[in-house]
């Protein structure tokens, strides 16, 4: 297995992001992974040669700042542009960077390509819950304008990803809303509820509240990519103020971002893991390990297959 490693993402790359690399040369058990690691000539030299490290010199950056399509046109030599490349031609099984999300999401679907039956890709955030499984929500910023039938989508995505990777059997999907009952909401989420009640490969339980987000009520809570942001920076800034003024309630660090690592982007035809932009090294080491995990149980190809099934289906069972 090769996972393709972005060494110049993040806000504290390349300091963080070497450190994250040599933590995990110096713990690694598995001689089987290599990771494909790609930075400036400069970054590179920080990490010592090793039978399980691939370095390739990329000669331009792509900033926080920087437009996502400019970017990925105009600075082709980036170690997001040259990491995703090789990611869509075979090179790499998986893609790792905490850099410009804009830029890696736009480079995963102009490059690496949607899989079939998925117009919208989406992000997802975890939802910690006490002493059980998170949930996930989904989507938090890929796509801030949508329609019902991608909420649909969304729904299919995050149900597929949390029976794989954290092994929950017939996931629940909730809509969240600003009320329970059917009726409730404005004229997306309205239309979504219709779509959702009708897929059979769903199981839809209904409308969610706010309230019930940390709750075990759904396993996938799905938005709209704006409402999505919102909420998960939103709750963000409230965790990391409550364990501020509470540092002894070390329970709370559970709902901190930093205990989960990357996301993926789901819907892409390979295994892509986005970090936050102030990462540190143990995320990144995270990261690469969420990343495996992806690769190992085959998370794209269940995808593939369940999109593919519900084309079959709509389709009239014809391949």
């Amino acid at each position: 297995m090769k996972i393709g490693f972005d060494l110049m993402g993040g806000d504290f790359a390349p300091t963080e992001t070497t450190k994250a690399i040599n933590e995990w040369l110096s713990k690694k058990d598995d001689t089987s992974l290599t990771l494909v690691v790609y930075g400036t000539q400069e970054a590179l030299s920080q990490i010592p040669d090793d039978a399980n490290i691939e370095k390739v010199i990329t000669t331009q950056v792509i900033e926080m700042g920087d437009s996502p399509t400019k970017a990925i046109q105009t600075k082709p030599d980036s170690a997001i542009v040259k990491g995703i490349t090789d990611l869509a031609q075979g090179v790499t099984d998986a893609f790792v960077s905490a850099g410009n999300t804009g830029a890696v999401y736009v480079a995963g679907v102009q490059i690496v390509g949607r899989i079939e039956g998925v117009q919208r890709p989406a992000l997802i955030s975890y939802l910690p819950r006490w002493d059980k499984h998170p949930g996930i929500l989904i989507d938090v910023g890929a796509n801030a304008d949508v329609r019902p039938e991608h909420l649909l989508e969304f729904a299919r995505l995050g149900s597929v990803y949390v029976n794989v990777i954290l092994d929950v059997e017939n996931p629940k999907v909730g809509l969240l809303n600003i009320g329970e009952e059917e009726g409730k909401g404005n004229q997306l989420v309205q239309g979504a509820y219709k779509l959702l009640k009708q897929a059979e490969d769903i199981n839809f339980v209904g409308n969610i509240e706010g309230r019930y987000l940390f709750s075990d009520k759904a396993d996938v809570v799905v938005c709209s990519g704006f409402v999505g942001n919102v909420l998960l920076k939103s709750l963000e800034s409230l965790v990391e103020t409550l364990i501020k003024e509470c540092p002894e309630s070390g329970k709370l660090n559970q709902f901190l971002w930093s205990e989960y690592g990357g996301v993926p982007i789901l819907g892409i035809k390979a295994p892509i893991i986005i970090g936050h932009g102030i990462s540190k090294a143990p995320v990144f080491l995270q990261m690469i390990e969420a990343a495996r995990l992806e690769v190992e149980r085959d998370l794209v190809g269940k995808l593939t297959k369940a999109f593919k099934n519900v084309l079959n289906s709509a389709n009239g069972g014809e391949g």
